[in-house]
Protein backbone atom coordinates (compact mmCIF):
# COMPACT_ATOMS: atom_id res chain seq x y z
CA UNK A 1 0.00 0.00 0.00
CA UNK A 2 1.49 3.39 -1.02
CA UNK A 3 0.48 6.94 -0.12
CA UNK A 4 1.02 9.58 -2.83
CA UNK A 5 0.83 13.33 -2.35
CA UNK A 6 -0.47 15.27 -5.35
CA UNK A 7 0.39 18.96 -5.30
CA UNK A 8 1.65 21.93 -7.34
CA UNK A 9 5.31 22.78 -6.59
CA UNK A 10 4.99 26.20 -8.19
CA UNK A 11 2.12 27.06 -5.87
CA UNK A 12 -0.12 28.15 -8.78
CA UNK A 13 -2.66 25.36 -8.25
CA UNK A 14 -2.26 24.68 -4.51
CA UNK A 15 -5.24 25.79 -2.45
CA UNK A 16 -7.78 25.24 -5.25
CA UNK A 17 -10.48 22.59 -5.43
CA UNK A 18 -10.49 19.92 -8.13
CA UNK A 19 -11.91 16.56 -9.16
CA UNK A 20 -9.13 13.95 -9.55
CA UNK A 21 -9.63 11.08 -12.04
CA UNK A 22 -7.08 8.24 -12.36
CA UNK A 23 -6.64 6.27 -15.62
CA UNK A 24 -4.65 3.17 -14.62
CA UNK A 25 -1.74 2.11 -16.86
CA UNK A 26 -3.17 -1.42 -16.86
CA UNK A 27 -6.64 -0.18 -17.85
CA UNK A 28 -9.69 1.21 -16.15
CA UNK A 29 -10.68 4.63 -14.81
CA UNK A 30 -11.22 5.59 -11.17
CA UNK A 31 -12.45 8.85 -9.68
CA UNK A 32 -10.01 9.34 -6.75
CA UNK A 33 -11.86 12.26 -5.21
CA UNK A 34 -14.28 15.05 -6.06
CA UNK A 35 -14.16 18.68 -4.96
CA UNK A 36 -10.99 18.21 -2.87
CA UNK A 37 -8.35 20.77 -1.95
CA UNK A 38 -4.94 20.49 -3.60
CA UNK A 39 -2.51 19.21 -2.20
CA UNK A 40 -4.25 15.84 -1.79
CA UNK A 41 -3.07 12.53 -0.30
CA UNK A 42 -4.14 9.23 -1.86
CA UNK A 43 -3.38 5.74 -0.54
CA UNK A 44 -3.36 3.01 -3.20
CA UNK A 45 -1.85 -0.36 -4.17
CA UNK A 46 -1.17 0.81 -7.74
CA UNK A 47 -0.36 4.31 -8.93
CA UNK A 48 0.95 3.90 -12.53
CA UNK A 49 -1.17 5.73 -15.08
CA UNK A 50 -2.57 9.19 -15.90
CA UNK A 51 -4.01 11.59 -13.32
CA UNK A 52 -6.49 14.25 -14.53
CA UNK A 53 -7.00 17.30 -12.28
CA UNK A 54 -10.29 19.03 -13.24
CA UNK A 55 -10.27 22.29 -11.31
CA UNK A 56 -13.48 23.85 -10.02
CA UNK A 57 -14.85 27.24 -8.94
CA UNK A 58 -12.71 30.11 -10.24
CA UNK A 59 -10.47 27.69 -12.20
CA UNK A 60 -13.45 25.99 -13.87
CA UNK A 61 -12.30 24.54 -17.21
CA UNK A 62 -8.64 24.20 -16.17
CA UNK A 63 -7.41 20.60 -16.53
CA UNK A 64 -3.95 19.34 -15.54
CA UNK A 65 -2.49 15.93 -16.29
CA UNK A 66 0.24 13.82 -14.72
CA UNK A 67 1.56 10.56 -16.26
CA UNK A 68 3.45 7.99 -14.17
CA UNK A 69 4.84 5.22 -16.41
CA UNK A 70 6.53 2.00 -15.13
CA UNK A 71 10.28 1.68 -15.67
CA UNK A 72 11.27 -0.51 -18.72
CA UNK A 73 13.23 -3.76 -18.30
CA UNK A 74 16.86 -3.61 -19.50
CA UNK A 75 18.20 -6.90 -21.03
CA UNK A 76 22.01 -7.01 -21.44
CA UNK A 77 23.24 -9.61 -24.02
CA UNK A 78 26.79 -10.54 -25.07
CA UNK A 79 27.87 -12.68 -28.09
CA UNK A 80 31.23 -13.90 -29.48
CA UNK A 81 32.32 -10.28 -29.67
CA UNK A 82 30.76 -9.33 -26.33
CA UNK A 83 28.48 -6.38 -26.88
CA UNK A 84 26.14 -5.93 -23.88
CA UNK A 85 23.70 -3.14 -24.64
CA UNK A 86 21.99 -1.27 -21.84
CA UNK A 87 19.06 0.87 -22.88
CA UNK A 88 17.00 2.96 -20.45
CA UNK A 89 14.01 4.90 -21.65
CA UNK A 90 12.07 7.18 -19.30
CA UNK A 91 9.04 9.04 -20.59
CA UNK A 92 6.95 11.60 -18.76
CA UNK A 93 4.04 13.26 -20.54
CA UNK A 94 2.27 15.63 -18.12
CA UNK A 95 1.34 19.26 -18.69
CA UNK A 96 0.63 22.42 -16.64
CA UNK A 97 4.35 23.27 -16.33
CA UNK A 98 5.30 20.33 -14.10
CA UNK A 99 9.07 20.15 -13.34
CA UNK A 100 10.99 16.85 -13.42
CA UNK A 101 14.81 16.57 -13.15
CA UNK A 102 16.44 13.42 -14.51
CA UNK A 103 20.02 12.36 -13.64
CA UNK A 104 21.25 9.09 -15.14
CA UNK A 105 24.59 7.60 -14.03
CA UNK A 106 26.13 4.69 -15.97
CA UNK A 107 29.14 3.06 -14.21
CA UNK A 108 32.03 1.49 -16.14
CA UNK A 109 31.55 -2.27 -16.64
CA UNK A 110 34.52 -4.55 -15.71
CA UNK A 111 34.60 -7.94 -17.48
CA UNK A 112 36.09 -10.92 -15.63
CA UNK A 113 38.29 -13.48 -17.40
CA UNK A 114 38.53 -17.07 -16.09
CA UNK A 115 42.18 -18.34 -16.13
CA UNK A 116 43.33 -21.41 -18.12
CA UNK A 117 42.08 -24.77 -16.79
CA UNK A 118 43.84 -28.18 -16.70
CA UNK A 119 44.19 -30.34 -19.80
CA UNK A 120 40.66 -31.76 -20.05
CA UNK A 121 38.36 -30.49 -17.25
CA UNK A 122 34.78 -29.55 -18.03
CA UNK A 123 33.35 -27.88 -14.94
CA UNK A 124 29.96 -26.19 -15.23
CA UNK A 125 28.95 -23.44 -12.80
CA UNK A 126 25.45 -22.01 -13.12
CA UNK A 127 24.28 -19.19 -10.83
CA UNK A 128 21.08 -17.20 -11.44
CA UNK A 129 19.88 -14.44 -9.17
CA UNK A 130 16.76 -12.35 -9.55
CA UNK A 131 16.35 -9.07 -7.72
CA UNK A 132 13.18 -7.07 -7.14
CA UNK A 133 14.39 -3.68 -5.85
CA UNK A 134 12.28 -0.88 -4.42
CA UNK A 135 12.05 2.52 -6.05
CA UNK A 136 11.87 5.63 -3.90
CA UNK A 137 10.09 8.49 -5.67
CA UNK A 138 11.62 11.90 -4.83
CA UNK A 139 12.29 15.24 -6.61
CA UNK A 140 15.15 13.90 -8.83
CA UNK A 141 15.32 10.68 -10.78
CA UNK A 142 18.63 8.84 -10.21
CA UNK A 143 19.06 5.61 -12.17
CA UNK A 144 22.20 3.57 -11.45
CA UNK A 145 23.05 0.52 -13.56
CA UNK A 146 25.67 -1.77 -11.91
CA UNK A 147 28.59 -3.46 -13.64
CA UNK A 148 27.58 -6.71 -15.40
CA UNK A 149 29.96 -9.71 -15.14
CA UNK A 150 29.90 -11.60 -18.47
CA UNK A 151 30.37 -15.36 -18.88
CA UNK A 152 33.74 -16.43 -20.38
CA UNK A 153 34.34 -19.90 -21.90
CA UNK A 154 38.11 -20.27 -22.39
CA UNK A 155 39.81 -23.06 -24.40
CA UNK A 156 43.24 -24.17 -23.16
CA UNK A 157 45.95 -23.51 -25.79
CA UNK A 158 49.69 -22.81 -25.70
CA UNK A 159 49.02 -19.16 -26.37
CA UNK A 160 45.53 -18.08 -25.18
CA UNK A 161 44.12 -14.87 -26.56
CA UNK A 162 41.33 -12.90 -24.90
CA UNK A 163 39.15 -10.42 -26.77
CA UNK A 164 36.65 -8.37 -24.77
CA UNK A 165 34.56 -5.64 -26.36
CA UNK A 166 31.80 -4.02 -24.34
CA UNK A 167 29.49 -1.45 -25.85
CA UNK A 168 27.06 0.59 -23.76
CA UNK A 169 24.25 2.52 -25.39
CA UNK A 170 22.29 4.57 -22.85
CA UNK A 171 19.21 6.32 -24.17
CA UNK A 172 17.26 8.76 -22.02
CA UNK A 173 14.16 10.48 -23.34
CA UNK A 174 12.85 13.44 -21.34
CA UNK A 175 9.44 14.96 -22.04
CA UNK A 176 8.08 17.05 -19.21
CA UNK A 177 6.64 20.49 -18.49
CA UNK A 178 4.54 19.97 -15.38
CA UNK A 179 4.35 21.50 -11.93
CA UNK A 180 4.19 18.19 -10.02
CA UNK A 181 7.60 16.94 -8.81
CA UNK A 182 8.29 13.21 -8.72
CA UNK A 183 11.43 11.73 -7.16
CA UNK A 184 12.58 8.34 -8.34
CA UNK A 185 15.71 6.43 -7.27
CA UNK A 186 16.07 3.17 -9.18
CA UNK A 187 19.01 0.87 -8.39
CA UNK A 188 19.59 -2.32 -10.38
CA UNK A 189 21.84 -4.81 -8.51
CA UNK A 190 24.91 -6.46 -10.06
CA UNK A 191 23.91 -9.70 -11.84
CA UNK A 192 25.99 -12.88 -11.56
CA UNK A 193 25.79 -14.55 -14.99
CA UNK A 194 26.25 -18.26 -15.79
CA UNK A 195 29.83 -19.50 -16.15
CA UNK A 196 30.65 -22.55 -18.30
CA UNK A 197 34.44 -23.04 -18.56
CA UNK A 198 35.72 -25.84 -20.88
CA UNK A 199 39.38 -26.85 -21.34
CA UNK A 200 40.30 -28.53 -24.64
CA UNK A 201 43.79 -28.98 -26.14
CA UNK A 202 43.68 -27.00 -29.35
CA UNK A 203 45.73 -24.44 -31.20
CA UNK A 204 43.01 -21.80 -31.68
CA UNK A 205 41.75 -19.89 -28.61
CA UNK A 206 38.02 -19.11 -28.52
CA UNK A 207 36.35 -16.86 -25.97
CA UNK A 208 32.56 -16.67 -25.85
CA UNK A 209 30.62 -14.36 -23.53
CA UNK A 210 26.91 -15.05 -23.31
CA UNK A 211 25.25 -13.43 -20.29
CA UNK A 212 21.46 -13.11 -20.30
CA UNK A 213 19.79 -11.42 -17.35
CA UNK A 214 16.26 -10.10 -17.06
CA UNK A 215 15.33 -7.62 -14.37
CA UNK A 216 11.73 -6.68 -13.60
CA UNK A 217 11.84 -4.15 -10.76
CA UNK A 218 8.59 -3.31 -9.02
CA UNK A 219 8.31 0.05 -7.34
CA UNK A 220 6.02 0.23 -4.33
CA UNK A 221 6.75 3.36 -2.32
CA UNK A 222 5.24 6.70 -1.46
CA UNK A 223 5.64 10.03 -3.18
CA UNK A 224 7.34 12.82 -1.29
CA UNK A 225 7.78 16.45 -2.27
CA UNK A 226 8.49 19.84 -0.78
CA UNK A 227 6.19 22.83 -1.22
CA UNK A 228 7.73 26.23 -1.62
CA UNK A 229 5.61 29.11 -0.35
CA UNK A 230 5.98 32.62 -1.65
CA UNK A 231 6.48 34.83 1.42
CA UNK A 232 5.33 37.83 -0.61
CA UNK A 233 1.93 36.29 -1.44
CA UNK A 234 -1.21 35.84 0.72
CA UNK A 235 -4.39 33.82 0.28
CA UNK A 236 -7.76 35.55 0.78
CA UNK A 237 -11.09 33.69 0.85
CA UNK A 238 -14.56 35.17 0.43
CA UNK A 239 -17.50 32.93 1.44
CA UNK A 240 -21.29 33.46 1.36
CA UNK A 241 -22.82 32.46 4.72
CA UNK A 242 -26.60 31.86 4.68
CA UNK A 243 -28.66 32.41 7.82
CA UNK A 244 -31.55 30.73 5.99
CA UNK A 245 -31.25 28.01 3.35
CA UNK A 246 -33.66 29.90 1.10
CA UNK A 247 -31.27 32.87 0.88
CA UNK A 248 -29.51 33.31 -2.48
CA UNK A 249 -26.37 35.35 -3.16
CA UNK A 250 -22.78 35.46 -4.45
CA UNK A 251 -19.47 37.28 -4.00
CA UNK A 252 -17.50 38.69 -6.95
CA UNK A 253 -14.34 40.62 -7.73
CA UNK A 254 -15.65 41.51 -11.19
CA UNK A 255 -13.91 38.54 -12.83
CA UNK A 256 -14.75 35.57 -10.62
CA UNK A 257 -18.24 35.05 -9.17
CA UNK A 258 -19.54 32.34 -6.84
CA UNK A 259 -20.68 31.48 -3.35
CA UNK A 260 -16.98 30.92 -2.53
CA UNK A 261 -13.90 32.38 -4.23
CA UNK A 262 -10.20 32.06 -3.36
CA UNK A 263 -7.51 34.52 -4.44
CA UNK A 264 -3.71 34.45 -4.08
CA UNK A 265 -2.42 38.02 -4.29
CA UNK A 266 0.79 39.92 -3.40
CA UNK A 267 1.03 41.42 0.06
CA UNK A 268 -0.42 44.96 0.37
CA UNK A 269 -2.79 44.46 -2.58
CA UNK A 270 -5.96 46.56 -2.21
CA UNK A 271 -8.95 44.24 -2.70
CA UNK A 272 -12.53 45.21 -3.59
CA UNK A 273 -15.19 42.44 -3.33
CA UNK A 274 -18.94 42.88 -3.82
CA UNK A 275 -21.72 40.80 -2.23
CA UNK A 276 -24.77 40.39 -4.48
CA UNK A 277 -28.18 39.00 -3.46
CA UNK A 278 -31.26 37.84 -5.35
CA UNK A 279 -34.85 38.98 -4.87
CA UNK A 280 -36.10 38.19 -1.39
CA UNK A 281 -32.57 38.09 0.10
CA UNK A 282 -30.56 40.86 1.78
CA UNK A 283 -26.95 41.25 2.92
CA UNK A 284 -26.71 41.40 6.71
CA UNK A 285 -23.04 42.41 6.56
CA UNK A 286 -19.38 41.36 6.25
CA UNK A 287 -17.44 39.60 9.02
CA UNK A 288 -14.28 37.53 9.57
CA UNK A 289 -16.40 34.85 11.28
CA UNK A 290 -19.74 33.29 10.19
CA UNK A 291 -21.64 35.41 12.71
CA UNK A 292 -24.12 38.28 12.39
CA UNK A 293 -22.79 39.96 15.54
CA UNK A 294 -19.89 42.46 15.65
CA UNK A 295 -20.03 42.97 11.89
CA UNK A 296 -17.17 44.71 10.08
CA UNK A 297 -19.63 46.60 7.86
CA UNK A 298 -23.10 46.35 6.34
CA UNK A 299 -22.29 47.79 2.88
CA UNK A 300 -22.24 45.40 -0.09
CA UNK A 301 -18.72 46.39 -1.27
CA UNK A 302 -15.86 45.24 0.99
CA UNK A 303 -12.56 47.10 0.45
CA UNK A 304 -9.45 46.02 2.37
CA UNK A 305 -5.66 45.61 2.04
CA UNK A 306 -4.39 42.03 1.83
CA UNK A 307 -1.79 41.74 4.61
CA UNK A 308 -2.04 38.03 5.53
CA UNK A 309 -4.08 34.87 4.91
CA UNK A 310 -7.68 35.60 5.92
CA UNK A 311 -11.32 34.63 5.29
CA UNK A 312 -14.21 37.10 4.94
CA UNK A 313 -17.88 36.03 5.20
CA UNK A 314 -20.74 37.77 3.38
CA UNK A 315 -23.69 37.03 5.70
CA UNK A 316 -27.07 36.97 3.95
CA UNK A 317 -30.67 36.19 4.99
CA UNK A 318 -34.11 36.04 3.42
CA UNK A 319 -36.39 39.07 3.74
CA UNK A 320 -39.84 37.57 4.23
CA UNK A 321 -39.40 33.80 3.86
CA UNK A 322 -38.43 31.03 6.27
CA UNK A 323 -37.77 27.43 5.25
CA UNK A 324 -37.75 23.99 6.91
CA UNK A 325 -36.66 20.57 5.64
CA UNK A 326 -39.41 18.01 6.36
CA UNK A 327 -39.73 14.22 5.95
CA UNK A 328 -42.44 13.45 3.39
CA UNK A 329 -44.69 10.44 2.74
CA UNK A 330 -47.32 10.26 -0.03
CA UNK A 331 -49.50 7.81 1.99
CA UNK A 332 -50.82 7.54 5.53
CA UNK A 333 -49.07 4.30 6.57
CA UNK A 334 -47.76 5.11 10.06
CA UNK A 335 -44.97 2.55 9.77
CA UNK A 336 -43.64 4.40 6.73
CA UNK A 337 -44.13 7.83 8.27
CA UNK A 338 -42.91 7.18 11.81
CA UNK A 339 -40.07 4.71 11.20
CA UNK A 340 -38.44 6.08 8.04
CA UNK A 341 -37.55 9.31 6.26
CA UNK A 342 -36.93 8.15 2.71
CA UNK A 343 -37.95 11.44 1.06
CA UNK A 344 -37.39 15.04 2.19
CA UNK A 345 -38.92 18.25 0.92
CA UNK A 346 -38.05 21.88 1.69
CA UNK A 347 -41.17 23.79 2.79
CA UNK A 348 -41.33 27.61 2.70
CA UNK A 349 -43.44 29.88 4.93
CA UNK A 350 -44.17 33.59 5.06
CA UNK A 351 -41.71 34.68 7.74
CA UNK A 352 -43.96 37.13 9.58
CA UNK A 353 -46.96 34.72 9.53
CA UNK A 354 -44.83 31.83 10.75
CA UNK A 355 -43.35 33.84 13.62
CA UNK A 356 -46.80 35.14 14.63
CA UNK A 357 -48.99 32.02 14.23
CA UNK A 358 -46.76 28.93 14.21
CA UNK A 359 -46.56 26.02 11.79
CA UNK A 360 -50.25 25.00 11.94
CA UNK A 361 -51.79 28.34 11.14
CA UNK A 362 -49.67 29.28 8.14
CA UNK A 363 -49.79 28.25 4.49
CA UNK A 364 -47.16 25.70 3.35
CA UNK A 365 -45.37 26.39 0.01
CA UNK A 366 -42.84 24.43 -2.05
CA UNK A 367 -40.98 27.45 -3.48
CA UNK A 368 -39.29 30.50 -1.97
CA UNK A 369 -41.47 32.86 -4.03
CA UNK A 370 -44.49 31.50 -2.11
CA UNK A 371 -46.48 30.91 -5.31
CA UNK A 372 -46.77 27.07 -5.39
CA UNK A 373 -48.51 25.17 -2.58
CA UNK A 374 -46.75 22.25 -0.90
CA UNK A 375 -47.59 18.77 -2.19
CA UNK A 376 -50.47 17.04 -0.42
CA UNK A 377 -49.31 14.28 1.91
CA UNK A 378 -47.92 13.57 5.36
CA UNK A 379 -44.92 15.39 6.87
CA UNK A 380 -42.81 15.28 10.02
CA UNK A 381 -39.89 17.33 11.33
CA UNK A 382 -36.70 15.14 11.15
CA UNK A 383 -35.17 17.16 13.98
CA UNK A 384 -38.01 16.14 16.30
CA UNK A 385 -36.75 12.68 17.30
CA UNK A 386 -38.99 12.00 20.34
CA UNK A 387 -42.67 11.36 19.50
CA UNK A 388 -42.66 13.54 16.36
CA UNK A 389 -45.94 15.08 15.19
CA UNK A 390 -47.32 13.95 11.82
CA UNK A 391 -48.84 16.81 9.76
CA UNK A 392 -51.32 16.15 6.96
CA UNK A 393 -51.23 18.79 4.21
CA UNK A 394 -54.15 19.49 1.88
CA UNK A 395 -54.14 22.54 -0.40
CA UNK A 396 -51.28 24.08 1.59
CA UNK A 397 -53.14 23.82 4.93
CA UNK A 398 -51.71 21.70 7.77
CA UNK A 399 -53.66 19.60 10.31
CA UNK A 400 -52.30 17.21 12.95
CA UNK A 401 -52.73 13.62 11.70
CA UNK A 402 -51.17 11.94 14.75
CA UNK A 403 -48.12 11.51 16.94
CA UNK A 404 -45.50 8.76 16.58
CA UNK A 405 -45.26 6.78 19.83
CA UNK A 406 -41.80 5.33 20.26
CA UNK A 407 -43.18 2.34 22.23
CA UNK A 408 -45.77 1.28 19.64
CA UNK A 409 -45.25 -0.54 16.34
CA UNK A 410 -47.96 0.34 13.81
CA UNK A 411 -49.08 -2.46 11.54
CA UNK A 412 -51.53 -2.66 8.67
CA UNK A 413 -54.65 -4.80 9.26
Amino acid sequence: MATIRLYSSSGLYNGYYADIVFHAYTGGTTTIATNVLIPYYWTTDYYYGTYDFNFLNELEGTVCHLDIIPEPTPTPTSTETPTPTITVTETYTPDCNFDVDVDVIFPTPTPTTTPTETETPTPTITTTETYTPDCLFDVDIDVIFPTPTPTITPTETPTPTTTNTITETPTVTETFDCVFDIDVDVIFPTPTPTETPTSTPTETPTITITPTETFEPECVTSFTATEVFDPNSVRVEYIVHKLDNAAQGNVTNGTITGETIYLNVPVNTVMSITATTESGTSLIGWNTTPSETNLLQTQNVLTHTALNDITYYAIIDTNDVISKVMCYSPDSDLNDICLTCETTKTIYFDKSDYEANGILNVTWYQNAALTILADNGWYKDPQQTINPVIYQIGNGVATIFGVCDGDVMYCNI
